[in-house]
């Protein structure tokens, strides 16, 4: 048997069109299923929570209920940027820890920018380095051992490694504040 090719272009087009609305409708397999229960959303897409077991295949799911420990953490202060004012979980020590060693990364680099001096700079500039250098690097030096006893730390000596790290963190981030200030 011969098939022209026109019945081939028709078998194709009226097979793609069929299963295009077979996804569309949401299949007819699906609507005997009972619908899933929405849960507490794991992935948020901004402040809408998404639940990724519903919705169609290929896409991302669609909007579950809000999941209290995520949006906790969400509107949580911050103490400074990148490490929140709630105590972490010994499970989310690598996010605390990243966060202390971005805030070692600020000071080295002011201590870096302080210490650029040239013969153009101002007496009065070369002194305020000096003691801004002085007074940022015993914080830093502290702040530097508690990020490496948290990074340490067993989950029994989680809680107060994490509390040392995070006074240690506050006490280089106020020096550094009180610090910073234009001399003429």
């Amino acid at each position: 048997m011969k098939i022209g090719k026109f019945s081939l272009i028709t078998v194709s087009f009226a097979a793609l069109l069929t299963s295009q609305t077979v996804f569309a409708a949401g299949g007819a397999h699906l609507a005997d299923k009972p619908a899933k229960e929405l849960r507490p959303a794991l992935r948020f897409s901004g402040s809408a929570p998404i639940d990724l077991q519903n919705g169609i295949p290929f896409n991302n799911g669609t909007f579950g209920l809000p999941n209290p420990e995520i949006e906790k953490w969400a509107s949580a202060p911050m103490i400074v940027p990148g490490v929140a004012d709630l105590p972490y979980p010994y499970h989310w020590k690598k996010h605390f820890i990243r966060g202390l060693e971005d805030n070692i990364h600020f000071a080295e680099v002011a201590i870096q920018n302080w210490k650029n001096v040239t013969d153009d700079t101002k007496p009065e500039a070369k002194e305020y380095s000096e003691k801004a250098i002085a007074a940022l690097e015993p914080q830093l030096k502290r702040l530097k051992e508690a990020t490496r006893a948290a990074k340490s730390a067993s989950k029994g000596d989680w809680d107060k490694a994490q509390a040392n790290a995070r006074q240690a963190l506050i006490d280089m981030r106020l020096t550094y504040s009180s610090l910073h200030h234009n001399i003429r």
